[in-house]
């Protein structure tokens, strides 16, 4: 009778095995379906895979590559793309280019306002003008330079430096007026804003 209910027991427990093995074979064929219909190439994520994606993969370069010759080159490049990274200015420079942003073209669209700031980039840049930002902007009868600004105005200043493309990135645009100036050649308008190059 013992031997009886150990058999029992044991294919009892033999029974629940087997539904357990195909309760999980069932559920993986079933993930493997859904993510298989969603498109995935990789249904249930292996954890060797994720550990493996931790670790650093070296850079693949030819033999005798100067890694740090690529990286001066693209630094350069950097720059080549940007003309006025090269400028540093101190925080009165800035403010004062905030200054002149607000006085000038404080009602002109972003883009207008940044152009103003280039065109005193331009000049301070530019051969045919000498000085420095201070000295630039407060020429006589060349810039309006109040005594306030806004954060859009500190802003447009950075972006400036930075290199946004207001116009183009051209350093030749050293004038801008409300279309009175006839010094130079058409470049473009912004807003309210006629921007003109040097020659």
């Amino acid at each position: 009778m013992g031997v009886r209910k150990s058999q029992v027991i044991l294919c009892f427990s033999v029974a629940i095995t087997c539904l357990v093995i195909a309760a999980i074979t069932f559920w993986y064929a079933l993930h493997s379906a859904i993510a298989l219909y969603r498109g995935s190439d990789d249904p249930i994520p292996d954890r060797s895979i994720v550990e493996l994606s931790h670790e650093e993969v070296p850079l693949q370069t030819e033999p005798g590559t100067d890694l740090l010759g690529l990286l001066e080159e693209e630094v350069e490049q950097e720059g080549a793309e940007n003309p006025y990274c090269g400028i540093e200015l101190t925080q009165g420079e800035k403010e004062l280019l905030a200054r002149m942003v607000y006085s000038e073209a404080r009602s002109e669209p972003f883009e207008g306002q940044v152009a103003v700031v280039q065109v005193a980039l331009n000049r301070y840049m530019h051969e045919a003008f000498n000085g420095s930002i201070s000295e630039i902007l407060l020429a006589p009868n060349q810039f309006s330079v109040g005594k306030t600004y806004g954060e859009e105005q500190m802003e447009a200043v950075e972006a400036a430096l930075a290199g946004e493309p207001a116009l183009d990135l051209n350093t030749e645009v050293v004038f801008f007026s409300t279309g009175k100036l006839t010094y130079g050649s058409y470049y473009k308008t912004i807003g309210g804003h006629v921007f003109r190059t040097y020659s």
